[in-house]
């Protein structure tokens, strides 16, 4: 087995041989053996490149060329020519190839992997690498296409380059200030918000490159800064601050200026960043707030679409701090609408509601506010457009007429009336079908009053009617409603029949049937009556239950007359005379006096009857038939002026005289008790009479006096002539017959007047109790006469003086 020395080719002496027999003898002579060799090509081979093969700057491409390869390795092929590099792989960076670095396309192994007379290598270091790097791997390749065996690093020096820093951001913001103050912004401030870096130095300033908002000046201080110039006065370092002013009334968070990194080698980063300031509002400036108006029709809803001006009532709403400033709605009006909902929106936007009502107009007040809280005031004026609302009622819902009213022509029952939501309505009314609507029309001379024509009505008969009504307004609209129309019953007057009576002159007719015997009221009312005109020739005492009592006076024949109503306190009253006929004269009664006093009732009277009058009671009236004598009565000398008895004698006469005086205030009482009723002008003397001699008694009855006693005596006959004291003397008098009471008693009821039905009653006892000796106590203090709550407390002084005296 023979192999070729290595790379022989041709004809080759391979080995000299002899021949050997089979005896082991071999020829004399070495014979060569040739072998002719095929030439095969050898592979290149390539064990090293120099270092580097080429130099470039920090992140900067080079061209590395097939030339440069072939000087710095140590290719040979033995049988031919290396043609080219082969790249096995890339060890860093990034590698094009290509005839040029313009249409070098990125290396593909197997595609574009060669690097020969053609196409060159271009390669990049990795960003920031420096020094000698390994930067791919290649084999030499023959002309016949065989490559050496093992890869050999091709290594590139890269010379290290200055990195420009970088700055992507500055957090916000990087200092504060108020509204229209300059602030000082130092590198020391940026640097903390700045994320600058610099791979192979330092940062150590910032290069503003513009402003973005307000005045910036840079220096040392702020009395030395100066206006920012770009290139020559622009810079913020160690030494140089920012001195930021921003725009005037500008507020929020604003950009102030921009600004570049720069590092020790004199680099600036790639791309500016904006340094933004905080500027905090000063209350500098208030809003102005406009007004505003819309419309809505009745019972409707409007919102800011609706407004005549602008989309929102924050349209035309001003502030001299805008646009820096916000402004914004209260949402709680300052004054509300009077007719209507609303609801406010901090933005300006609104709803509001009608509530239906017939207003015309409404209004509200809203307040706008600014950032720092400045706020102002606008009305807004709503317009109602009115939507015509039917009437809800008819107007009276009852009418009346009074019974036998004659409807023949027809009688208004009065004006109707319609209730409706709307102002200024104009109504019309008309009678519907049913009920009673056939007798009821529409007049008047608004054309609005109910007209009933039934003939004359009567409430036995119809008490009442219905009618249907129908109003319609302005709009068409109706409202319906029965209207009751009542009768009313009316009362009949009584009716008053005149009467006749006879009577002997100088005596007393007594009528207790009365003058009511012929009189009637159609409806059974009570009635009463009611004296006009008193008689002219007599003393006339008439009850209201209709008896009376009349005396002609002394010496008259003829015919007297008086006039009489009846009244049942409902209808209009009656009215009648009756005619008292005097026959015959007759002698005059005699005169009591104080001292003769008749112990019963002697004067003659007639039971008097008239023809068709009757009477259901028999009641008497009895008229006093003493007068007193006119002289006696006028000689009395006032009480008062008068001196106590001093003489036992005196006083034994004065008790006699008492006595009498007694018997006359029974017999007074008696009669004075069926006068009650008195009350004609024409019977004045002999009231007076009367009360005079009551007086003149009640003295000579008292055994012991006061010229308080007196005094009052003087005044009661003083006062005869009222008509008031006259009648309480003689209720007075009555009430001392009836129970007992001595005439100072009734003198006191007199003068006390109310005592009468106050104390009478609750104190009994009293009935014994004589008040002349309580009024003789009574000197230092009058006021007690006419004290009610002190009569008490005189009866109980009085009874212990008496049982002193004792």
């Amino acid at each position: 087995y023979w192999t070729p020395a290595l790379n022989a080719t041709g004809t080759l002496n391979a080995f000299a041989v002899v021949a050997r027999d089979n005896s082991g003898a071999e020829s004399a002579t070495n014979v060569t053996a040739q072998i002719a060799v095929t030439p095969v090509n050898d592979a290149p081979t390539l064990t090293t490149l120099t270092i580097p093969v080429d130099t470039t700057n920090e992140d900067t491409e080079v061209e590395i060329t097939f030339a440069e390869l072939i000087a710095s390795g140590d290719e040979n092929d033995i049988d031919g020519t290396v043609d080219a590099f082969v790249v096995k792989s890339v060890t860093s960076g990034a590698l094009r190839i290509g005839a040029t670095a313009g249409t070098a396309t990125a290396w593909a192994a197997g595609t574009n992997d060669t690097i020969d007379a053609t196409n060159n290598a271009y390669w990049t270091p990795a960003l920031n690498a420096t020094g000698t790097l390994n930067a791919f791997a290649v084999v030499a390749r023959d002309d016949s296409g065989a490559e050496s065996a093992a890869n050999v690093t091709a290594q590139v020096a890269v010379t290290s380059v200055n990195d420009a820093p970088t700055l992507t951001t500055l957090t916000s913001p990087v200092d504060t200030t108020n509204e229209d103050t300059e602030v000082e912004i130092t590198f020391a401030e940026l640097i903390a918000s700045g994320d600058e870096n610099d791979i192979d130095g330092t940062v150590d300033a910032f290069v503003v490159k513009s402003i973005a908002s307000g005045t910036l000046r840079i220096g040392a201080t702020a009395g030395t800064a100066t206006a920012w110039a770009a290139g020559t006065n622009d810079t913020i370092d160690a030494t140089n601050n920012a001195y930021w002013m921003p725009a005037l009334n500008a507020i929020g968070l604003l950009d102030a200026f921009s600004v570049v990194a720069r590092d020790n080698g004199g680099l600036e980063s790639a791309t500016d960043v904006v340094a933004q300031a905080q500027v905090t509002p000063v209350n500098d400036s208030v809003p102005i707030a406009d007004t505003e108006s819309f419309t809505v029709i009745q019972g409707g809803t409007a919102t800011e679409a609706d407004l005549d001006v602008g989309a929102s009532l924050l349209d035309g709403d001003t502030d001299a701090d805008l646009p820096f400033d916000s402004l914004t709605v209260n949402t709680t009006p300052v004054v509300g609408p009077s007719f209507g909902s609303l609801t406010l929106n901090s933005d300006g936007t609104f709803s509001y509601t009608h509530d239906g009502s017939t207003n015309v107009s409404d209004s509200f007040t809203y307040s706008v506010s600014d950032a720092v809280g400045n706020t102002a005031t606008a009305v807004v004026t709503i317009s109602i457009t009115n939507v015509n609302a039917p009437p809800t009622n008819i107007l009276p819902g009852t009418l009346s007429v009074n019974e036998n009213t004659d409807t023949t022509s027809g009688v208004s029952l009065g004006a109707l009336t319609a209730t409706d939501s709307d102002t200024g309505e104009t109504f019309t009314y008309s009678i519907l079908p049913g009920a009673d609507g056939l007798l009821f029309s529409i007049g008047g001379a608004g054309n609005d009053e109910l007209i009933l024509q039934d003939g004359v009505l009567d409430y036995e008969s119809d008490p009442s009617y219905l009618v249907n009504v129908r109003v319609t307004d302005s709009g068409s609209n109706t409202f319906d409603k029965v209207i009751r129309v009542n009768v009313i019953d009316v009362n009949e007057s009584p009716i008053a029949a005149n009467d006749s009576y006879t009577v002997t002159g100088n005596t007393s007719i007594v009528a207790s049937i009365g003058v009511l015997a012929n009189d009637v009221d159609p409806e059974g009312d009570s009635i009463i009556v009611v004296l006009v005109t008193p008689p002219a020739h007599g003393t006339l005492s008439i009850s209201s239950n209709g008896q009376f009592s009349y005396t002609p006076d002394e010496g008259f024949v003829g015919t007297d007359v008086f006039v009489y109503q009846i009244v049942d306190g409902i209808s209009a009253p009656s009215q009648a005379s009756v005619q008292l006929v005097v026959e015959q004269l007759i002698a005059v009664p005699p005169v009591v006096t104080a001292a003769a006093v008749s112990s019963s009732d002697s004067s003659p009277t007639t039971e008097a009857t008239t023809s068709g009058d009757e009477s259901t009671e028999a009641e008497s009236a009895v008229v006093i038939q003493a007068t007193a004598d006119t002289d006696t009565a006028s000689t009395l000398a006032p009480l008062a002026n008068r001196a106590a008895p001093e003489s036992p004698a005196e006083q034994q006469n004065d008790q006699a005289d008492g006595a009498a005086g007694i018997e006359f205030e029974r017999q007074v009482a008696s009669q004075a008790e069926r006068r009650a009723e008195l009350s004609s002008p024409s019977s004045q003397s002999i009231r007076a009479n009367l009360v005079t001699q009551t007086i003149a008694t009640a003295y000579s009855a008292a055994t012991e006096y006061s010229p308080i006693f007196l005094q009052a005596m003087d005044e009661l006959r003083d006062e005869v002539h009222r008509d008031e004291l006259l009648t309480r003397v003689m209720l007075g008098s009555s009430l001392a017959a009836t129970t007992s009471l001595s005439v100072g008693y009734v003198i006191w009821l007199i003068r006390g007047g109310v005592l009468l039905s106050s104390v009478l009653s609750s104190l009994p006892a009293w009935q014994l109790v004589d008040p002349l000796p309580v009024l003789g106590h009574l000197d230092d203090d009058e006021d007690y006469i006419h004290d009610d709550d002190s009569l008490e407390a005189m009866v109980t002084k009085s009874n212990q003086d008496s049982e002193v005296s004792r």
